[in-house]
């Protein structure tokens, strides 16, 4: 399939004005799009490097999580999925969105975090951290891997996706999880539909619009490199699956709740069985819970406050934490050491 017959995830960041004007503009691409310019194309040594090392990151992501990673998902014969082949001589695993048949995503990999849920792997392989101002302590994740990784989230309907960014040549990589934003996919959904009439009518583009960003994602980025042998590696992978149930269960709170309201107003509010002579869903009375005012009571009550409430021992816990300034870049024994 020709890439003018639709928008895939590398066109996004041009649509949205999010990449220098030598990687493309609105209007080149409109003009590629529409047959008006041929697509200037070239593996360069960046390139390559990526196309090499994506499936050694595959692996290592694979081996630092404990995740399933899938090279595709789906029938390719249903319609919505389907390899696509690259001029590099590689391939394309594509998923054409269910409703809006012009939104293509090219996914790298796939994770199975469910029996029913696989979210996408975005795959970054650049020469070094450098060139992401890694030097800087805080590493801004660039709004262009970030367009392209929600646009996947949208066309394969993702809870969120995960992102590894990974440089061979300092046995560096970085993976981080990327929740979902659904106020700024329908600004993006916007930009794409409003691109896509242009197509359809034959109109160029407005050459004057302001970018749309995405939502700001930092990690932060170590100078010490972390060495994990066997024994903490795992650790580090039952961390991570943590986090793809928690993901999970999120979405099945959610779920849970909607159904209970139905049923609730279906009940109209008031105890009852629900059947259909093999099933049943009971809605009964719930009493409230009693609750105290302890600041009050501590106030006006100083002697009973003491005499009746009781502290709890103390202990330890344990909270992995995945917000914008985690740091989790993962240095595993060097490649070169003949272990995986």
């Amino acid at each position: 399939m020709e890439r003018k017959g639709f928008i895939g995830g590398s066109d996004v960041p041009v649509i949205l004005g999010l990449v220098p004007e030598a990687w493309g503009t609105p209007q080149t691409l409109w003009e590629e799009k529409t047959g008006r310019r041929e697509p200037e194309f070239e593996v360069n040594d960046d390139m390559m490097r990526g196309i090499l090392n994506e499936p050694v990151a595959a692996k290592l992501f694979g081996r630092d999580t404990g995740l399933v990673v899938l090279t595709g998902i789906g029938d390719t014969n249903d319609g919505r999925y389907y390899h696509r082949d690259r001029e590099d001589g590689s391939r394309d695993f594509v998923v054409i969105h269910k409703t809006i048949p012009y939104l293509h995503a090219q996914i790298d990999r796939f994770v199975c975090v469910d029996i029913a849920v696989n979210v996408p792997l975005e795959i970054k392989c650049p020469r070094s951290f450098k060139v992401l101002d890694i030097e800087n302590g805080i590493l801004p994740i660039p709004s262009y891997y970030l367009a392209q990784i929600f646009h996947q989230m949208f066309v394969t309907d993702a809870p969120y996706a995960y992102l590894m960014i990974y440089s061979a040549e300092n046995t560096h990589r970085i993976i981080e999880i990327i929740p979902r934003h659904d106020l700024f996919i329908e600004r993006m959904l916007a930009r794409l539909q409003a691109f896509w009439k242009c197509i359809e009518t034959d109109t160029p583009p407005p050459e004057k619009l302001e970018p749309i960003e995405p939502p700001a994602h930092t990690t932060e980025a170590s100078r010490a490199i972390i060495r994990l042998d066997d024994s903490n590696l795992n650790h580090f992978k039952a961390m991570w699956r943590w986090a793809a149930v928690k993901a999970v269960k999120k979405e099945a709170t959610a779920a849970d709740k909607a159904f209970t309201d139905t049923m609730k107003l279906r009940a109209n509010h008031q105890p009852c069985r629900i059947t259909d002579g093999i099933n049943k869903i009971t809605v009964s009375e719930k009493k409230g819970r009693e609750s105290a005012d302890y600041k009050r009571l501590k106030a006006d009550f100083p002697k009973a406050y003491e005499a009746c409430v009781k502290v709890g021992k103390s202990s330890i816990s344990v909270r992995p934490t995945f917000g914008n300034n985690e740091k989790k870049i993962l240095e595993l024994e060097d490649m070169k050491n003949g272990k995986e």
